[in-house]
């Protein structure tokens, strides 16, 4: 939902979803599902119309990193390559 709310314009609302999709995922300890939620946060936030530049005292790059180490630890090697085609048009 966050991403939708993003992608109409709606960022306020996107970033309500995404706060609940963070919640929800260290309460369930869904670590792929949190970590994508990271990475899509920071690509987000990262992009040129953005007025974004933080979400809980969190910087786009540190989701960034943040989804990178939890994508090491559970070997989630697509979702790596991703976020390194995120970084690099950065």
């Amino acid at each position: 939902m966050g991403s939708y709310y993003w992608l109409v314009g709606r960022h306020n609302r996107a970033i309500r979803w995404w706060n609940r999709a963070i919640k929800e995922g260290e309460r369930l300890g869904a670590r792929p599902d949190l970590a994508r939620t990271y990475m899509e946060i920071g690509k987000r936030f990262l992009e040129k119309d953005s007025r974004y530049k933080e979400l809980n005292g969190i910087s786009p790059q540190g989701y960034l990193e943040k989804a990178r180490t939890m994508f090491h630890e559970i070997d989630l090697q697509w979702d790596l390559d991703e976020l390194d085609r995120i970084v690099a048009s950065a």
